[in-house]
C-alpha cells in the first residue's frame, strides 16, 4: 500500500511479506530433495516467516521527517528434539590437497 497526499508532502506506505514452508521429513536420494536432508534432522518441519513494514514521510520546507516501523515474525516447529546432523562429503575434496597446492604459483 502506498498513498501520497497534501500535494506530495506526505506519504504513507506499508508492506507485508510472508512465506510458509512445510515438509514431512525423511531422506531421499533425489537431488531435488537435498534441502530436506541438509536441514539436519529427519522429522517433519513447519515454518512461517513474516515481515511487516510501515512508514510515514513528511516533507517540510527545509527538512524531511521519515518515520518507520517494522515487525519480524518467525515461527518454526520441528518434529524431533534431538536432531541428526548428516555427514556430507564431496568426493575428490579433502582438507589439504597436495595436487592443488602444486598447481598454485607462488
Amino acid at each position: 500500500m502506498d498513498h501520497s497526499f497534501h500535494d506530495g508532502k506526505d506519504k504513507l506506505y506499508g508492506r507485508w511479506i510472508a512465506e510458509s514452508e512445510r515438509d514431512q521429513g525423511g531422506i531421499s536420494s533425489a537431488k531435488a530433495t537435498l534441502g530436506r536432508a541438509i536441514r539436519g534432522y529427519l522429522g517433519p518441519y513447519t515454518g512461517f516467516f513474516g515481515n511487516f513494514n510501515a512508514g510515514h514521510i513528511h516533507v517540510f520546507d527545509r527538512a524531511v521527517n521519515d518515520a518507520r516501523f517494522s515487525v519480524q515474525d518467525i515461527r518454526v516447529d520441528a518434529g524431533i528434539n534431538n536432531p541428526v546432523v548428516p555427514q556430507i562429503s564431496i568426493i575428490g575434496m579433502s582438507a589439504r590437497s597436495e595436487t592443488f597446492l602444486k598447481m598454485v604459483p607462488g
